[in-house]
């Protein structure tokens, strides 16, 4: 039977599967729902229980999926598996069924010995090298928790997106779909009005194109505007793998953690008037929490003045012509909100 796959950021898959006792008609169904599952995948190398919602210390492996094997073994089911020798290490890319838009490059063991079960409970030893030991490493993180995401030196610069579909992207799809990947992953359990963390970026994106916004430096610091604010990623990181430009929007639009936040959002803004294009950024973000409305709207009506005073007269790099269209639906946003919240006070002061 094929199962379902859990896909990150499920918490399932960060648990500690139990060893396996009883070797019995239900370990055999198991082991046969892995192969199924896994061969409903085309040229998939391995699978581990956990990814299919079982907890057991079972996992299968089909290294003759990947020409990188030149001598592989038949397709296996190893329970309760361990490594209990390696020599050596290397770095190579991997993919996940459970991080289906990704891949990463991760140092593992070049050369191990494998202590396991058969599913009807014989003993299995064997030594293995390159590629299938790197299967079966990556396969047993899995039982006990550990994805690829947590063997990676740099969430920057060692994450990449997985291509889909025919034809390579230009440079520039490539930067914006990194950058959108490493939102994703850096902000990943942080919510946004009670929404993935992802919704306000993808809505900030959105004002950029729906202003006609369509730099590739633009978009992905949009992306990424946060991730220096709110997450452990450095603008040195951004800077090495995403170029200066982008870092430095990014810098700028991050707020310093003062005790004093007036003074430190302000400190913000005039590194964002001297930043080229940075300030189509901030709009485009002012502009999607303006429109969403809410308490964390509000506070925008009483830092307009001081915004508009430090921000009008920005550097819009090359968008001369579109910021003022971005002020003009700012202010346009604002208003709504103002007469919003006069309306639903007037309504408070008529109850009896």
């Amino acid at each position: 039977m094929i199962r379902d796959v859990l896909t990150y950021p499920d918490r399932r898959l960060k648990q500690v599967a139990v060893p396996v006792r009883t070797f019995g008609s239900e370990l055999a169904r198991l082991a046969d729902d892995l192969r199924d599952t896994a061969a409903s995948f085309p040229r998939t190398v391995g699978i581990a229980a956990p990814q299919v919602g079982a907890l057991w210390r079972v996992i299968y492996v089909d290294s003759g999926q990947s020409p990188k094997v030149e001598l592989p073994r038949p397709a296996m089911v190893l329970v309760n598996p361990r490594v209990t020798a390696s020599e050596g290490s290397d770095v190579a890319r991997e993919g996940c069924l459970s991080l289906p838009e990704l891949t990463a490059d991760v140092r593992r063991a070049y050369a191990i010995t494998v202590e396991a079960q058969s599913p009807d409970g014989r003993q299995v030893r064997f030594d293995t090298e390159g590629f299938e030991a790197r299967i079966i490493q990556h396969e047993i993180d899995h039982l006990d928790g550990v994805l690829i995401l947590d063997r990676i030196a740099s969430l920057a610069r060692d994450v990449f997106p997985r291509r889909r579909g025919r034809g390579r992207r230009s440079p520039g799809q490539d930067l914006v779909e990194r950058a959108r990947l490493l939102a994703t992953l850096a902000h990943v359990g942080q919510h946004y009005d009670g929404g993935p963390y992802t919704d306000h970026l993808q809505e900030v994106v959105g004002v950029l194109g729906r202003h006609q916004i369509d730099d590739p430096l633009l978009i992905a610091a949009a992306w990424l505007h946060d991730v220096v604010e709110d997450t452990p990623v450095t603008v040195d990181a951004l800077r090495t793998e995403f170029g200066a430009d982008v870092a430095a929007i990014v810098e700028a639009l991050t707020v310093p953690a003062w005790p004093d936040h007036a003074a430190a959002h302000e400190d913000s803004w005039r590194r964002i008037a001297v930043t080229p294009g940075a300030v189509a950024v901030k709009l485009a973000d002012r502009v999607a929490n303006v429109a969403r409305g809410g308490p964390r709207a509000r506070k925008y009506l009483d830092q307009q003045e001081r915004f508009e005073a430090l921000l009008a007269d920005a550097d819009p790099g090359a968008l001369g012509g579109v910021v003022p269209a971005m002020w003009t639906q700012l202010r346009s946003e604002l208003a709504a909100l103002r007469a919003r919240a006069t309306g639903a006070a007037g309504r408070e002061r008529s109850q009896p």
